[in-house]
């Protein structure tokens, strides 16, 4: 057997089995590397909170309404309610509320039940139908310790935030 014959018939062929051995080995890696990340964010979806803004003129079952106060380090003389309802998909904590700069931290608890009612109250000396505009967002986590900001949107004309929506921050 020539030093061609060995070349043809034993090192290429072996050379051959282990590249595609080796892309093969890659391709299987890339893939489950690729389902765990689609799997993580299925999960990810599956605990993000999902509550809305109530109109407070609207009917809703006021019997057993949480309420979680909020402050800043300065004294208030007033203060915001915020009425909300979670949905039954997930529990959530909430983190904090910010309203025009100012970041409120709660001082009676954190977490929301699935399907609770809450009035969030803002003690603060910001008075909102003075501003031209206002800035207020809900800073909240879900089970999995991923943190949501939730855009809140004031209606001057009803005196009340009318509105909560998922930020891109």
């Amino acid at each position: 057997m020539s030093l061609s014959d060995i070349n043809i018939y034993i090192i290429v062929p072996i050379l051959a089995a282990i590249i595609s051995g080796g892309l093969t080995v890659l391709g299987v890696i890339l893939t489950i590397k690729e389902d765990n990340k689609i799997r993580k964010e299925d999960i990810r979806i599956q605990n993000e909170p999902l509550f809305y803004v109530l109109d407070p003129n609207q009917d809703y079952d006021n019997t057993n309404i949480k309420e979680f106060d909020f402050k800043a380090i300065e004294e208030a003389t007033g203060y915001i309610q915020i009425l909300i309802k979670n949905t039954d998909k997930t529990p959530f904590v909430l983190e904090y509320v910010f309203i025009n700069n100012k970041i409120y931290l709660p001082q009676n608890g954190t977490v929301v039940d699935k399907n609770d009612i809450c009035y969030l109250n803002v003690h603060t000396n910001d008075n909102l139908l003075t501003n031209k505009r206002n800035e207020a967002f809900i800073a909240i986590k879900d089970v999995l310790d991923v943190e949501y900001k939730y855009k809140l949107n004031y209606s001057k004309e009803k005196n009340y935030f009318i509105s909560g929506i998922l930020s891109d921050d």
